[in-house]
């Protein structure tokens, strides 16, 4: 590091002294003092043209950005071409970890003021900034330093890959002299500088250091978008796997299902981010498949990429544990260079990985990407837009890069995505359950493993907790409330005795003496990740004490035959889980009547998922020569989302890979559950539903009891059975409706009345016609069960009592 003697000045105010003094000999009708110090400089004459230039600037604040046409693009379509470019085949320099020395600056620019016009005021915007960048020319030959983006990609190059030294200072590519891109200065004498690894940075004034933040971020995006394009062509679909986020947004619930392959919370491509950078890290174990392996070395790499450019950012964006003029007063500009930027994506990409234990893996990472966070969050130029709103998002073949050279300004993006505040309160959700399990259960985080995990979770704790309370924006409209109960999506802690008491498995559970080393923690992640990782529509209550125990409800997608309605099940570890799947068993309507094909009695009048009791959820997907539960990676989430995407569906008679199927009986199949949904999974849950979820269908119900009973009125309509006719398993819908919208006026005030059509639609196509066969019985607590018809145009068997 390279210092300077004196007290401590501002750099940028010390070039326009000397602006001033040049533009005085220049202009003024007294000759020039031969005895000048600028006289005798080889380059005074260089130095003097780009003085006139800064001085012009000074003095005529209001022509400095003119409202015209980026003076990067191009006819040809710079941005167009840039943004299909291939990337960047760089090798990280220094290796190893890139962390960082503290800021030893060798002078200080503080405690200085401007005279003029100050930048903070004059560089608002990136174009503003670009405008700056597009004018510095060489002071000796007169030709634009930066040209085009492949001047950028290439400096950023250099910088990786260590060929260039990373600091303002540019050389001329016709006549090879060296100047900072943003002041007059030539020589490296006065000069801020860290390191960051092996990697040291400088900058001589503020619009450098500015300048260094850019080409940081356009080097970043050119990757990340490059990563991402491949990616989507891989898939053939065009999207993403974090497009919507892990329990976030996103209306195709087939389509999430691929983001939890690899168990890990996110895609598991093997090329993920496609860096070719080189192997680093430590040796893979020789079990693992070559295919994985690769994705774990290419992961490793790319991490270590985007550590550290995070950490490279830390040390250039203005922090407020500095003193320098650029830290305490830097431009408007920062702000929206980083909003331009893909870097926000990336670190809500990151704070959306809902596995702590992936996480912890990646300890190094998380840590630059907290340290980001917490520069951004607390500086008042940065904090509110970056951190604390909703960002607008562009496509993905629109970053900083192609933004500073395309012809046209794309504006800000059309759509927004939730603040990075909002994604850490999630993470710090699922870390502050994770400590409050630790803490009971403290044996079974003595591992390296367990003690990674816990420090990742005070980290992310901490900082969140002193971002929400110490900050203007933490205290907004987006802090999310505390409120232990139930909610659109989300998993509660209840007493043992609440679970235990209607629960399956309790007998089975209470067999359960000991636990296999580990299986406790692998219990404590898999109810973190629920905390945040839950879509809409998915209820989840476990045993305080006894983590292995869940209830879980889920509420039929819209569009299906089951929609609205409850389904309730329940799920137990076993003694040998992880290594064995967990179990699961559906308690629906008694009797026998198919909800589903992957749905079937057991002979007791309930019904037991069955590709659960020795496989999980590839298997439910069709997939039925699919992997295995694998230990290692499959999840209670995956089982949990299977459940709502692929047995909860538009078509479940499709589930039925032994039997063929037409439109005409899988319409017929859509009817007979539509009328189950309605009796057992509506109508029960309005009259008497489970203890343990009363509050759940009191939110249900009482959110969208209208929208229900337009519902069973419209499937009601649509019903293909004669007028009067009883239907299968003795379920006359028109009898039901009316007893649903009683039942829903009565508790909940419903006020949309239905109106049925009493003409008869006759079937279509070809199928199995029904029996109308009915039955009655009477349960104690009153209300009257139907019975159920069996075989093609048969009588009703008994009355079945009602769930």
């Amino acid at each position: 590091m390279s210092g300077g003697s004196g007290p401590p000045g501002d750099d940028e105010e010390a070039s326009l002294r000397l602006a001033r003094q040049l533009d005085a000999e220049l202009n003024s009708d007294q000759p020039a003092h031969t005895a000048s110090s600028s006289l005798r400089d080889p380059d005074y004459h260089a130095s003097l043209a780009l003085a006139k230039q800064l001085n012009d600037e000074l003095n005529h604040p209001e022509q400095v950005y003119p409202e015209e046409p980026n003076p990067f693009a191009s006819d040809a379509g710079a941005a167009a071409e840039l943004s299909s470019s291939s990337p960047l085949e760089l090798p990280l320099r220094g290796g190893g970890k890139a962390g960082k020395e503290p800021v030893r600056p060798c002078h200080q620019d503080s405690n200085t003021t401007y005279s003029g016009t100050t930048y903070s005021k004059t560089l608002s915007t990136l174009k503003d900034f670009i405008n700056i960048v597009a004018s510095r020319k060489c002071a000796k030959c007169n030709t634009h330093l930066i040209q085009s983006a492949d001047d950028v990609e290439n400096l950023f190059k250099g910088w990786v890959t260590g060929k260039v030294a990373m600091c303002s200072w540019l050389k001329c590519k016709k006549c090879s002299t060296t100047a900072c891109i943003a002041c007059p200065s030539q020589t490296s004498s006065k000069q801020m500088s860290v390191k960051v690894g092996s990697t040291q940075i400088s900058w001589c004034c503020s619009r450098g250091r500015l300048f260094m933040i850019w080409v940081v971020l356009c080097g970043f995006d050119q990757q990340y978008c490059t990563a991402k394009q491949r990616e989507a062509a891989k898939s053939g679909k065009g999207r993403s796997h974090t497009s919507s986020g892990t329990g976030y947004g996103g209306t195709n619930r087939l389509a999430r299902l691929g983001d939890y392959d690899s168990g890990v919370g996110y895609g598991g491509d093997e090329d993920h981010f496609g860096f070719p950078f080189g192997r680093r890290g430590g040796s893979l174990q020789a079990r693992q498949d070559p295919g994985k392996a690769k994705a774990q070395s290419a992961q490793q790499v790319t991490d270590e990429f985007h550590k550290t450019m995070l950490a490279y950012l830390e040390e250039l964006l203005p922090s407020l544990d500095r003193e320098s003029r650029f830290d305490l007063d830097p431009p408007e500009a920062v702000t929206d260079l980083l909003l331009d930027s893909k870097i926000l994506n990336y670190c809500a990409e990151l704070l959306r990985n809902d596995s702590l234990d992936d996480a912890s893996k990646r300890k190094d990472l998380y840590q630059a990407l907290l340290n980001f966070l917490r520069i951004i969050g607390t500086h008042h130029i940065t904090a509110n837009l970056t951190m604390f709103k909703e960002r607008p998002v562009h496509p993905d073949s629109v970053n900083i890069l192609t933004l500073s050279f395309a012809r046209n300004d794309h504006g800000p993006g059309k759509e927004t995505t939730i603040s990075l505040a909002d994604g850490l309160r999630n993470l710090n959700i699922q870390s502050n359950i994770m400590l409050k399990n630790a803490a009971r259960n403290e044996q079974e985080f003595k591992t390296n493993e367990g003690q990674d995990l816990l420090w990742l979770c005070r980290q992310i704790s901490d900082l969140s907790e002193w971002l929400l309370k110490n900050t203007k924006g933490g205290c907004g409209s987006g802090a999310k409330s505390s409120s232990n109960g139930p909610n659109d999506r989300g998993i509660i802690e209840v007493r043992d005795s609440d679970i235990f008491a209607t629960h399956r498995f309790a007998g089975e559970a209470m067999g359960v003496r000991h636990s296999a080393p580990g299986r406790i923690k692998r219990l404590i992640t898999e109810i973190t990740t629920l905390k945040t990782g839950l879509p809409p529509g998915i209820f989840v209550k476990y045993a305080e004490s006894r983590l292995d125990m869940m209830k879980f409800v889920i509420v039929g997608p819209s569009g299906t035959p089951y929609e609205n309605g409850l389904f309730e099940f329940d799920l137990f570890c076993t003694a040998e889980f992880p290594n064995r799947s967990p179990k699961c068993f559906f308690r629906g309507a008694a009797g026998g009547m198919p909800f589903n094909p992957n749905l079937h009695s057991d002979g007791k009048g309930k019904f037991c998922i069955r590709a659960l009791i020795n496989t999980v959820c590839l298997s439910l997907l069709g997939t039925w020569l699919g992997e295995p539960w694998r230990p290692g990676q499959s999840t209670i989430l995956q089982i949990l989302i299977s459940i709502q995407a692929m047995i909860f569906c538009e078509e479940p008679m499709y589930n039925e890979p032994d039997e063929p199927v037409d439109k005409g009986r899988s319409r017929m199949y859509n009817q007979t559950i539509r009328a189950l949904t309605t009796s057992y999974a509506l109508l029960d849950w309005v009259e008497n539903p489970p203890k343990l979820w009363q509050d759940v269908a009191d939110l249900h119900f009482k959110k969208n009891a209208n929208k229900i009973l337009q519902t069973a009125g419209q499937w009601a309509n649509e019903n293909i059975d004669p007028p009067g006719g009883r239907g299968r398993y003795g379920l006359q819908p028109s009898q039901t409706l009316g007893q649903l919208q009683n039942a829903l006026q009565k508790k909940y005030g419903v006020t949309t009345s239905t109106q049925q059509n009493t003409g008869w639609n006759p079937p279509s196509g070809t199928g199995p016609r029904y029996g109308s066969g009915y039955g009655s019985s009477h349960a104690p607590g009153g209300g009257s069960g139907y019975g159920y018809g069996s075989g093609t145009g048969q009588g009703g068997h008994g009355g079945a009592r009602r769930y």
